[in-house]
């Protein structure tokens, strides 16, 4: 990329088009693909509007996924997404045992398994989970890793390490969780992604079918759909009835927009 005078960059609109791959790849390893999608069209709008903060100290495809991964955050804290600091102690208290150990074949077979590694990805707590598939995927070096995350080079190591720590243990329970969900259709993530389309009936037969198959015979999912279920209603009930104005007001409002007077 050349760059001008004052030292922003020239031509970036050309240089983002060969990014967007390695962005989706890297998008769609830590959610799903709808999200990944919102986050890339994010992330190069924002690259545009501020590319002149641009300055080449970094490699622009460091400073993308930089850009991208704070996108993730940012859109996991409007989720309010639960923190992972529990579930690390959990995973680092069981390996600090000397005595634990997992099948390296059952964990090694998962891992090939393109569903089943990226469900136990998801499992991992954004910090963790976006270390391990900046460092381990898209070949990003420690120090990479903590330009993009904006933390120093220890602490990136240190999420690197307990990432892949982590996604272990997720594969190897993967094993139970496949055991658990025997002839249920579909995994989890894609049955999870679907129930909002479902509740709002937006999905064809086949797809409400595999749905409704997969809830009456998974283990975890039916209690989260219950909870969508009743966050919903409980949404919805925010509409009480001193809340909705009647149908005179409601004329009356209407004929001031249009410009009349219905007491004339």
């Amino acid at each position: 990329m050349s760059v001008q005078e004052d030292g922003g960059p020239v031509g970036l609109g050309d240089d983002l088009a060969d990014r967007i791959p390695a962005l989706l790849r890297y998008a769609r390893a830590i959610t799903d693909p709808v999200t990944a999608d919102d986050l890339v069209q994010t992330t190069l709008l924002k690259a545009l509007e501020h590319g002149h903060t641009f300055r080449g100290d970094a490699a622009l495809g460091t400073w993308l996924h930089r850009i991208l991964h704070h996108a993730f955050v940012d859109h996991l804290r409007r989720q309010r997404e639960v923190p992972g600091g529990d579930l690390w102690d959990a995973v680092e208290s069981r390996w600090r045992e000397s005595d634990y150990t997992v099948d390296a074949a059952v964990v090694a077979l998962r891992a090939g398994e393109a569903g089943a590694l990226r469900d136990s990805l998801t499992r991992l707590p954004v910090r963790y989970r976006s270390a391990v598939v900046l460092h381990d995927m898209e070949g990003l070096t420690g120090a990479e890793v903590a330009e993009v995350q904006g933390v120093s080079l220890p602490a990136a190591k240190q999420r690197i390490r307990r990432g892949r720590m982590m996604l272990v243990d997720a594969l190897a329970g993967a094993d139970a969780r496949r055991r658990a969900t025997k002839g249920v259709p579909m995994d989890c993530w894609d049955a999870r992604a679907l129930v909002s389309d479902y509740l709002d009936a937006h999905l064809d037969h086949d797809a409400a079918r595999a749905l409704e198959t997969h809830l009456e015979g998974c283990p975890t999912c039916p209690p989260l759909y219950s909870a969508l279920v009743a966050s919903r209603g409980a949404v919805s009930h925010l509409r009480a009835a001193d809340a909705v104005i009647s149908d005179e007001v409601a004329d009356r409002l209407r004929d001031l927009v249009s410009g009349t007077d219905a007491s004339a």
